[in-house]
């Protein structure tokens, strides 16, 4: 509600005449039960944990019925959400915080969803680790089917059992509850708890994560017993060797741990096993061959790390929204406020620069980034866009993402400076900035001083590879978990805030 707001305010600053608010849509489930209204559970917080601690030490606790929803996945598709009432997904969160504490030391070495000490980052960096100096290597990649839809719960119970984990007897009950725990669809909602289910754990509570990476426990195991270099995430799963037995025998335990955890490997997505080579290698031998691997947001290969396809689609597609915002919604719609562009500046394109700066930077000024490029940046938790991809080593590839945002932003300046001196807003002799520069002059432009506040404006364009190198020579320096965000693959990790 709060960002539609302030993008409302700054649609009306480019507008000449009144526009309406944007309006903002509840999520339809909060109609179904009180439970889900953050603001009704807030004015009854008091009596609502009162009734759910005597609960959980009567032994009688179960979650309301979780509503069941779809939301679309980065790759397509949908993904079924379980959404709890917000007490339950409190409680949630609390055991998950819990549990993950005592039983860290628990979980392999190579799983990295869901954690504070490992991140999806440090997933990467061990992969370019063990590959680097290699001309080869066998991998193998299968994708489950509904992974978290299908595990079953004798196997999760066995496994409990078999890790010894430090359990509670609340937190045992707590994780049981929501395991049974049956999503009901919101034409038929029922907020009375259903724990009926045998197999599946609900996806969109933060207890189910804990549970998908105990389900896979063994999995990890047995593959550290045989000596081949794996990484997991969650339900991605990337196998490697040196040799192809090796990788035949690891794709024989992954496939008898996907039947023991109840789960199918999706045949559509899975590549299967394949060696892996340098780019440079051309001709394809007798074994398929590949260049590079998509995993976890990145683009892996034996000799480079770069953004995946599917991450740099959604980076542009983000910045030519921002460039349609500013620069020609409201000169295409013949409602541009002409106060807006003085004789020697467009405000919007300041606008424009801000806010395409704050995606890709988040907190960081231009003074800022290009201060750390000179020297060294100090520990931080780095923001926006490009702290998701610390790792990134291929300088000309995001030089090239550098090139697409120059050349999309003149377009659109030429664009708009059609339209602006049609409409009679530019008659001006000389041209304000930016109108009427080249890509190189856009580049190179002096920042004029606010006759307001009398500060100079920053009018450089950001860059993409400016700020990718700052954020990998602190990923160098204090770790990429520790500076950077989780990849936008659309996976919460709770554990990392």
């Amino acid at each position: 509600m709060h960002t539609g707001f302030l993008e409302w305010e700054r649609r009306q600053r480019r507008s000449k005449t009144r526009l309406q608010r944007l309006q903002t849509q509840e999520p339809s489930w909060w109609k179904l039960d009180p439970g889900f209204n953050p603001y009704h559970v807030r004015r009854q917080a008091d009596v609502i944990g009162h009734a759910m601690w005597r609960a959980l030490k009567e032994g009688r606790y179960q979650p309301r019925s979780p509503v069941e929803v779809e939301i679309d996945k980065p790759g397509g598709g949908v993904r079924g959400l379980s959404v709890f009432q917000i007490a339950d997904s409190a409680l949630s969160r609390f055991a998950f915080d819990q549990i993950l504490a005592k039983n860290t030391s628990r979980l392999s070495g190579r799983a990295y969803a869901y954690r504070k000490d490992l991140s999806a980052h440090d997933a990467i960096h061990f992969v370019r680790t063990e590959w680097a100096g290699k001309t080869r290597v066998f991998i193998a990649e299968y994708d489950f089917k509904s992974f978290f839809s299908n595990i079953s719960h004798a196997h999760l119970l066995e496994m409990i059992k078999q890790r010894s984990l430090f359990l509670t007897d609340l937190e045992k009950q707590i994780m049981t509850a929501f395991m049974r725990s049956i999503p009901i669809p919101e034409e038929s909602y029922d907020p009375i708890p259903s724990n009926g289910a045998s197999k599946g754990i609900p996806q969109g509570t933060s207890i189910s994560l804990v549970l998908a990476n105990l389900a896979a426990s063994r999995l990890d195991q047995r593959l550290e017993r045989i000596g081949v270099g794996f990484v997991r995430y969650a339900d991605d799963t990337l196998i490697w060797g040196d040799s192809y037995g090796s990788i035949c025998e690891a794709v024989e335990i992954l496939t008898e741990e996907a039947a023991l955890m109840g789960v199918e490997f999706n045949r559509e997505k899975s590549s299967g096993i394949s060696l892996l080579v340098p780019r440079s290698w051309t001709p394809d031998g007798e074994i398929r061959t590949k260049r590079r691997v998509r995993f976890l947001g990145y683009d892996l290969g034996l000799e480079h790390c770069e953004l995946s396809n599917d991450a740099e689609v959604r980076i542009k597609q983000k910045c030519l929204k921002l460039i349609y915002n500013n620069l020609l919604r409201e000169p295409l719609n013949r409602n541009q406020n002409p106060e807006r562009i003085t004789e020697h500046l467009d405000s919007d394109y300041i606008a424009l620069l801000a806010q395409l700066r704050r995606y890709l930077y988040g907190d960081l000024s231009e003074k800022k980034v290009k201060s750390f490029q000179r020297s060294e940046a100090p520990y931080q938790h780095f923001t926006g866009v490009m702290s998701c991809y610390p790792l990134l080593d291929d300088s000309n590839a995001l030089g090239r993402l550098d090139g697409w945002l120059l050349h999309n932003i003149h377009q659109a300046i030429a664009k708009r400076t059609a339209l602006l001196h049609a409409s009679g807003i530019l008659p001006f002799i000389s041209e304000p900035i930016p109108h009427g520069r080249s890509p190189a002059q856009l580049l190179n432009l002096e920042n004029p001083t606010s006759k307001s506040s009398g500060h100079a404006i920053d009018v450089s364009v950001p860059s993409v590879r400016r700020i990718a190198s700052v954020i990998r020579r602190a990923a160098e320096k204090y770790g990429a978990g520790s500076v950077g965000n989780e990849p936008e693959i659309g996976l919460s990790n709770p554990s990392r805030y």
